[in-house]
């Protein structure tokens, strides 16, 4: 995936965000995921995470939490490897304010 095709990608996630087409942006997260983690993009995976989470944050469906939980969990471990703080600052911002 070059760079201006993964920059059209993060756009089609970020925009079905946006426009609350929230089942469809899980699908875009997860076919992102799948394919920075395949290929070793290790950068956008964690990027794609990050907003990843937001988006489960956003869409907060029955039983979701468990998935939100998991994703910030690979995210922050992702965010310790590559050292990119501020990520890992944005996703632990995301688990302060699940509810209890």
């Amino acid at each position: 995936m070059g760079t201006s095709n993964q920059s059209i990608c993060l756009t089609g996630r970020l925009l079905t965000r946006v426009t609350g087409q929230l089942d469809q942006s899980v699908e875009l997260f997860e076919l992102a995921v799948s394919r920075c983690r395949d290929d070793g993009f290790r950068p956008q995976l964690t990027r794609s995470y990050s907003h990843y989470v937001e988006m489960l944050l956003d869409r907060d469906k029955p039983g979701g939490r468990g998935r939100v939980f998991a994703v910030q969990d690979e995210a922050l471990a992702l965010t310790r490897d590559t050292g990119a703080r501020p990520l890992a600052e944005r996703v632990l911002l995301g688990r302060e304010i699940l509810p209890a």
